[in-house]
């Protein structure tokens, strides 16, 4: 009933990527459609953008899942998060597309941003950054260097992390000696 709006008008300029999507694999067929177009999403935002960057594409669809991952942007590729994982219909305003930055040790980086000069847009997304846990090191919920104005951050909600614990300070000098 194309008049009601709900029908999929596949995009053939993006990669789906869908973790809880039906069908959802990251392999070399994945992203050129979702289930029952003849295609299968991925099931890693990642992948995605790797597919996306082998086909020349310049979008990468994201379902609303949990996707635990550093997202590394690729100049000219955007990400747009907010689909619903079973009719692809968008819904940003109440988008459960989620990107968690993975836990470890060193600066915990959800996603990275760097050199990207070509317009590039995030957008969609729940990004939440990891903890980090090591002596002396970062959280960065989205890590920006060496970018110009070509990125476009807008409608996510954005989560800090913990820092990680301080170095153990030196011990101060010994008091003066006590009086009887």
């Amino acid at each position: 009933v194309p008049d009601d709006g709900c029908e999929l008008a596949l995009d053939t300029g993006a990669i789906y990527v869908g973790a809880d999507s039906g069908g959802a694999a990251d392999d070399a067929t994945c992203g050129l459609g979702p289930r029952g177009t003849g295609g299968h999403p991925c099931a890693s935002i990642g992948y995605g953008i790797g597919r996306a960057q082998a086909l020349g594409r310049t979008r990468v669809l994201v379902a609303d899942a949990l996707y635990v991952e550093q997202v590394i942007l690729v100049n000219g590729i955007s990400l747009f998060g907010g689909y619903r994982a079973d009719t692809w219909e968008r819904h940003v305003a109440s988008t459960t597309t989620t990107l968690r930055g993975p836990e470890g040790v060193g600066d915990r980086k959800a996603i990275v941003a760097i050199g990207i000069t070509s317009p590039t847009a995030v957008e969609g997304f729940v990004i939440n950054a990891a903890n980090a846990v090591s002596v002396g090191a970062n959280s960065y919920a989205i890590y920006v260097r060496n970018s110009t104005g070509a990125l476009d951050i807008h409608d996510n909600l954005v989560f800090a992390g913990l820092g990680g614990p301080g170095s153990t300070g030196s011990g101060g000098a010994s008091g003066d000696n006590g009086v009887n």
